[in-house]
């Protein structure tokens, strides 16, 4: 039997752990706290997608009842970029609302309709996108085009309030104001904005369809030129591309579905999942224009001697005229969701 002397030693030497156990302890621990920082990014991404999916709901619904309380159903109010009114009479015709876009281009004097692009990049002429004309609206009844901050009042999210804290952290959050120039109204960041998109539902007139385009962060100075080539081919991004729809991969655009681009200039066919895109087609008696939302894309296009295709997943409603014409897809920077409802132009118009 182990004396008492010897008992208390085996005791003492059990006191405590050993420096390979520390070590081993300290392991286990890096291995976690660096998988919990590995998260913190993607939450942070998270949390910012959530707050957008948030705005863009909200102010997607109160725009498109603000269309109709400001009167902008009736075309007496809608105004070229020139300062014309739009001719009455004749076929209707799809038109784009983007007050923002025409005062910022009117004041570099070159006022463009939509979609922008480079007729270079086109593969041929025969596959040139559609073009609808970029209005804006009167600032008064008979008045001239709205200008820059009356635009930037109307089309952009007054709702994302600014807060600056105190350099007392104690102190609660101080609310931004303008100056007295603009009558201490709150200040806004500005992040949400949006324009609206109608078309004809049928030659009659009658019913159209309103599409309002809501974007997160759009280039306030509304550049349309993308840059030169880099070593990869890759233009940068310019605000508004145009590829062609080459092969609708035998779906008949049931929901969208899949279908294949393509276009001379990478850029051009650059797009992901999540974005928003436009499919537009002409053809007797009218032309057709519908927005959908990327479901899927290739990890990257195809290179067959300079020209660029990549195989897209759209969902939405079916697409009406798979087989009239060219169908183009113009991709537009910034925009983080597209509201549509129908209805009517205002009885009093001469429009049509």
């Amino acid at each position: 039997m182990m004396t008492t002397a010897a008992q208390q030693k085996l005791r003492v030497s059990r006191e405590g752990i050993s420096l390979l156990e520390v070590i081993i302890s300290i392991g286990v621990i890096s291995i976690g706290l660096l998988g919990v920082l590995s998260v913190l990014p993607l939450a942070g991404r998270r949390v910012v997608q959530g707050s957008i999916e948030d705005g863009k709901s909200m102010q997607g619904q109160a725009w498109t009842d603000e269309f109709q309380t400001r009167g902008y159903a009736d075309p007496n109010s809608w105004v070229t970029s020139a300062g014309a009114a739009l001719p009455p009479g004749g076929t209707p015709t799809p038109v784009l609302i983007d007050p923002h876009h025409v005062a910022v281009r009117r004041a570099l004097g070159t006022p463009v309709d939509f979609p922008f692009t480079d007729r270079d990049n086109d593969i041929s002429t025969n596959e040139a996108p559609f073009s609808i004309p970029r209005i804006s609206v009167r600032n008064s009844l008979t008045g001239p085009p709205l200008d820059l901050m009356a635009a930037n009042l109307i089309f952009t999210s007054q709702n994302d309030l600014v807060f600056s804290q105190p350099a007392d952290t104690k102190l609660p959050p101080v609310q931004e104001m303008y100056d007295a120039v603009i009558s201490n109204r709150r200040m806004s960041a500005g992040h949400f904005s949006w324009m609206a998109m109608i078309v004809p539902l049928d030659s009659s007139g009658k019913d159209w369809r309103l599409s309002v385009v809501v974007f997160h962060d759009r280039d306030p100075d509304m550049s349309l030129d993308a840059s030169p080539a880099n070593d990869d081919g890759l233009k940068t991004l310019s605000n508004e591309r145009v590829a062609t729809v080459s092969n609708f991969m035998g779906n008949a655009g049931i929901g969208g579905g899949p279908m294949e681009i393509r276009s001379t200039d990478k850029a051009s066919v650059k797009v992901k999942k999540g974005d928003w895109v436009l499919l537009s087609s002409g053809g007797a008696p009218t032309s057709f224009h519908q927005w959908y939302r990327v479901a899927d894309t290739d990890p990257d296009p195809v290179n067959t001697a300079g020209v660029f295709t990549r195989e897209v997943l759209l969902e939405g409603a079916d697409w009406p005229s798979p087989g009239i014409g060219t169908t183009s897809m113009t991709m537009v920077k910034g925009v983080v969701g597209v509201y549509e409802s129908t209805f009517r132009l205002e009885t009093n118009s001469l429009f049509h």
